[in-house]
């Protein structure tokens, strides 16, 4: 899940960051894993777990705390993030049983800003080809478009085309191959349409998509700033005292979050991760599910007892580029939270989910749909 500065375009979601059917997923470096040591299945917390994956993914919502807008009609969804840049996602019709097909149409706020459009396709397995998967011919409204990747880009003609076509209810897209034909339904694309119009700012402007009208394009809002993150790393691991341990994972038992953590009732011993963060607290973490993928909770606790836990995250699902990342994924859907460290808290980075995936037969879903997204600049590099 990449987080990063100026975030424009959604990313297809790649297998590899969540769990294959009957696998697991790798969450953290082989050493991390070995300091967390944590086997076994704790029947509560995985209730807890697979109950909150199943309200996430199928309400197509990212966590809370973001100022992003979520809408659905028939055959599109629309995503916009916290700085207006909006994007609109069209499938095959729900009663269309040719194979998947996604088209990703995105729009940053501000005036004269083209949308940008991206093709997914995925075969009758639900792998998806890549970029060397070659061309089919595009029609756009039973109108010939050219040549288009069966992964990838639109031109900007063809991009323009699809736009002019869609608020007429004259804009499914098909593509044709030898090997077999995809079309993305228009139902539901003007609704879609429109309310990026609105939540851009652009109802009766040249701009607009569906409403145009003469009032001057420079009216138009300009998009948000994304919140700046100064990302610092996070803490090398600490060696405690076997005393010290026993201590602080008593106080991470009396937590919500810790309270059937694996890590925190092994026999052995409980298994930490225990960082400095600053002079006064250390970040601790540990395995607390461990059946089909690796999932940590995260807490700040003081340096010293009375330890005071409090929570950070009960259920990061790999940490990787100093980030900690939490991906709920289940059959057609997901949603994912990053978090860093800025040197004061661990913040919220970057917020996504695929939408309203139901159905769709896409794994995990098409798309990564940001509703939160930051400028991330490391800690002492320029402006």
């Amino acid at each position: 899940m990449g987080v990063g500065r100026h975030a424009l375009r959604a990313e297809p979601v790649r297998n590899h960051g969540h769990v294959p059917p009957g696998g697991r997923r790798r969450g953290m470096a082989p050493a991390d894993l070995r300091q967390h040591g944590a086997q076994g299945e704790t029947g509560g917390r995985m209730k807890r777990l697979l109950a909150t994956l199943a309200v996430l993914c199928a309400a197509g919502h990212a966590a809370a705390g973001t100022d992003g807008v979520t809408f659905s009609h028939l055959d599109w969804d629309l995503v916009c993030d916290n700085t207006r840049t909006c994007r609109a996602v069209g499938y095959n019709a729900i009663d269309d049983a040719g194979p998947p097909v996604s088209l990703l149409l995105t729009r940053a706020a501000g005036p004269h800003q083209a949308f940008q459009a991206v093709l997914r396709i995925d075969d009758a397995h639900g792998e998806r080809p890549g970029e060397s998967a070659g061309t089919a011919m595009l029609t756009i409204g039973g109108s010939a478009a050219g040549q288009a990747p069966l992964n990838g880009h639109l031109s900007a003609a063809q991009v323009a085309m699809l736009v002019a076509a869609l608020p007429g209810h004259d804009g499914k897209l098909t593509l044709s191959h030898a090997t077999g034909t995809w079309t993305v339904s228009d139902a539901g694309a003007s609704a879609v349409l429109l309310k990026i119009d609105e939540i851009q700012g652009r109802l009766g402007t040249p701009g607009a998509a569906v409403r145009k009208g003469t009032r001057p394009e420079k009216t138009v809002p300009a998009a948000r700033s994304a919140p700046v993150v100064r990302a610092h790393p996070l803490p090398a691991p600490l060696t405690l005292p076997v005393a010290t341990k026993l201590a602080m994972a008593a106080a991470l038992r009396a937590t919500p979050a810790g309270q059937d953590c694996e890590g925190l009732l092994l026999p052995a011993g409980p298994e930490l991760r225990v960082g400095r963060l600053d002079a006064a607290r250390l970040l601790v973490s540990s395995i607390c599910f461990s059946a089909r993928e690796t999932v940590m909770a995260f807490w700040t606790v003081n340096r010293q007892a009375p330890y005071a836990p409090k929570l950070v995250a009960e259920d990061v699902t790999e940490v990787r580029d100093n980030t900690l990342r939490s991906i709920h994924a289940m059959h057609d859907c997901s949603s994912g939270e990053a978090r860093m460290w800025d040197g004061r808290e661990i913040v919220l980075a970057r917020v996504f989910t695929a939408g309203n995936c139901v159905g769709r037969r896409f794994m995990h879903g098409a798309w990564q749909l940001p509703t939160f997204v930051t400028d991330v600049r490391l800690a002492g590099a320029r402006p």
